[in-house]
């Protein structure tokens, strides 16, 4: 799936043009290849559908940073 095998993957938003179906399909997919790969993922999205496939969620909505 990867050319590379990194330690860390980031996606931003990656699958905001998707519908629900393949956006699900497309996930797992991904989150295996990752356990079987032994690397971590960081998502940043919007879309709270999604945040059931993960172990570990940072929600940031109400954070200030200054």
């Amino acid at each position: 799936m990867l050319l590379r095998k990194p330690e860390l993957l980031i996606l931003d938003e990656p699958f905001s043009a998707l519908d629900n179906e393949n956006k699900i399909s497309i996930m797992k997919g991904l989150l295996q290849y990752i356990v079987e790969n032994n690397f971590s993922l960081i998502v940043a999205s919007h879309d709270y559908e999604i945040k059931e496939l993960f172990t570990k969620i940072v929600d940031i909505s109400d954070t200030k940073y200054i």
